[in-house]
């Protein structure tokens, strides 16, 4: 459940991002070249599995599109994100710079979420 609703968050961002109207993904200024792409692939089947190829002729996996792989790379930065950096270090630097105000404003969030729940543990209280 999770790497799914970290995956919708994916698709709202970058749906929201910008004033402009839809996915900046869809509209082509997210992903800058051939190897961010790739990247994004190898972190969406980390996650979800394969792509496999439809057997029906002229249809393909639906994850192959550049809104899905740019949500499934949000949600591996939000779930993973030293092994997410590790693994797609292009696409990674790419997200974190264009989504740069969601990720300081969420870095923060954990942080305070981090320290709220030591401060918990040490009092002894769950």
């Amino acid at each position: 459940m999770g790497v799914t609703l970290a995956h919708e968050i994916g698709h709202g961002v970058d749906d929201h991002i910008e004033v402009k109207t839809g996915y900046a993904s869809a509209r082509g200024d997210l992903f800058e070249n051939e190897r961010q792409l790739s990247e994004a692939t190898r972190l969406s089947e980390r996650l979800r599995g394969p792509m496999a190829q439809s057997d029906i002729p002229g249809v393909t996996d639906y994850r192959r599109h550049p809104t899905e792989k740019a949500a499934d790379t949000f949600a591996a930065m939000l779930i993973e994100p030293e092994r997410s950096r590790e693994l797609a270090p292009s696409v990674t630097t790419r997200f974190q710079s264009y989504f740069a105000q969601f990720f300081e404003r969420f870095d923060d969030r954990v942080e305070a979420l981090d320290a709220a729940w030591m401060n918990r543990e040490h009092r002894g209280s769950f």
